[in-house]
């Protein structure tokens, strides 16, 4: 039973190894007694001041200008792809990159940078004695992808909170969709991997609130309930919506950054059996006319070596291509016959 259960987490681990170039930093709202307060001089405060003042307050959808100028300098610091979320709860940073560098301290300095120039320009501002300095929560690899996807889902709030049929928390699902459009015009700094998660996190919002996806939620519809008995419920549709939508939309992000990842090797392999093709042709001109046969041969033989690299295994290119013109070459020999 032991020795089991050390494989399962084993092929768990190796199956969300694609995602570990994931990187997510938030910063979530304030307590309201603290805004309220509004002291400036609370670094939290300060910045989530300037979020709301440059961003919005995340009643809206639409992006201000400002997410995607701060995902421009992110991605020009970590060399890889970065999206700004900005939602009523939080301001979230979602980056990939090949590149070994630290997030938070790449957006703590500046966003940091960015409120205190602010907070010091506010009309009789008094001189402060530090820096806004923000505090981040930062994720990375399938933690940084089950966080997106949470967001999604639960729209930043506590598990007893959530209310599928709330169409405020809904608005979420807006959010990411006009964050992700706004990253991704123009050869924006949104790439292929953070467009595929994006892309999985719009479908996971979009099926934490269908009763077909999880029935769970059906529960929840027409019911009277008082307080305790509502968070409890709640609470219990949470969890079926974790099991059901979320934990499986990190293996699909893993699935999706494992193909993006095995791409150009798959393209390399086919390149070499239509080179293989095409150099038995030029050896005997007169296999033109069975070039499909030798096609179908040289594709036939390379299946396997494909299926490997998609399943994340090395394979010699001298090995694939040693098959595939064996493959080839007796194709043409029956064709010849």
């Amino acid at each position: 039973m032991h020795r089991v259960t050390l494989v399962l987490v084993v092929a768990q681990a190796l199956d969300l190894a694609p995602l570990s170039k994931l990187r997510a930093v938030s910063l979530a709202r304030p307590p309201e007694s603290r805004l309220i307060a509004g002291k400036l001089d609370d670094s939290h405060v300060a910045i989530w001041k300037w979020k709301e003042a440059t961003m919005g307050d995340g009643a809206g959808a639409a992006c201000t200008g400002v997410e995607r100028a701060l995902a421009e300098r992110v991605k020009a610091a970590t060399g890889g792809e970065a999206i700004v979320l900005s939602t009523c709860a939080r301001l979230d940073v979602y980056s990939y990159s090949d590149a070994d560098k630290d997030l938070a301290a790449i957006v703590a300095s500046d966003i940091g940078g960015a409120a205190t120039t602010w907070r010091a320009a506010r009309l009789f501002a008094p001189r402060y004695a530090t820096p806004v300095e923000p505090t981040l929560a930062s994720r990375c690899g399938a933690d940084a992808a089950r966080h997106v996807f949470e967001v999604a889902c639960f729209a930043g709030l506590e598990r007893c909170e959530f209310d599928p049929f709330d169409s405020h928390q809904a608005h979420v699902v807006k959010q990411i969709k006009a964050a992700f459009d706004d990253a991704a015009r123009d050869g924006g700094p949104c790439g292929t991997r953070l467009s595929a998660l994006l892309r999985l996190a719009l479908e996971t919002g979009k099926a934490a609130r269908d009763g077909k996806s999880v029935r769970a939620i059906n529960t929840l519809r027409g019911k009277a309930l008082d307080a305790v008995a509502l968070a409890t419920a709640r609470q219990e549709v949470a969890a079926a919506v974790e099991e059901r939508v979320l934990e499986p939309a990190v293996l699909k992000a893993a699935e999706a950054y494992a193909a993006l990842d095995a791409g150009p090797r798959l393209r390399e392999l086919s390149e070499l059996a239509d080179e293989a093709v095409a150099e038995a042709i030029r050896s005997a001109p007169s296999a033109a006319s069975r070039e499909a046969d030798l096609t179908r041969a040289a594709r036939k033989a390379l299946h396997g070596p494909l299926m490997r690299v998609r399943a994340g295994e090395a394979v010699l290119a001298e090995d694939a291509s040693s098959d595939v013109r064996a493959a080839v070459a007796e194709a043409l020999t029956a064709a010849a016959a």
